[in-house]
């Protein structure tokens, strides 16, 4: 979901809702400029996202305060060519990690699928 099309007001309100239904929280925020649209202010959504204590990770210049940012990757937010690379990096890490889940999940089905193999051959002989 893009967060950027709800104003503040939405989101805290989708936010309160997922709070009393237990639905699942954004497990990471990725943010490119952390100031407001108006450049004046952190973004609203650094404070929702620190509230629901998900992972922020963002591209801040030297005009931003990154307090509320957990990874702070330094570079020119105002560089088309600085917001491509990092959403780059930031799209193979993605890929590469559910490839790596991927993997990860097929190696214990067949350790499983092994293991009781092994465990039905031992009634057999035993």
């Amino acid at each position: 979901m893009n967060l950027n099309c709800f104003s503040p007001r939405d989101i805290n309100k989708r936010f309160n809702h997922a709070f009393l239904t237990g639905e699942k929280m954004p497990d990471v925020f990725v943010f490119v400029g952390a100031l407001n649209q108006s450049q004046v202010s952190a973004s609203p959504f650094i404070d929702i996202a620190n509230r629901v204590h998900s992972c922020t990770i963002g591209l801040v210049d030297t005009d931003v305060n990154p307090t509320g940012i957990t990874y702070r990757i330094p570079g020119n937010d105002d560089s088309a060519d600085s917001v491509h690379l990092f959403l780059d990096l930031v799209h193979d890490v993605v890929i590469q990690g559910y490839k790596f889940r991927e993997d990860f999940i097929k190696a214990i089905e067949e350790a499983n699928k092994k293991k009781k193999e092994e465990d039905a051959n031992k009634l057999k002989s035993g």
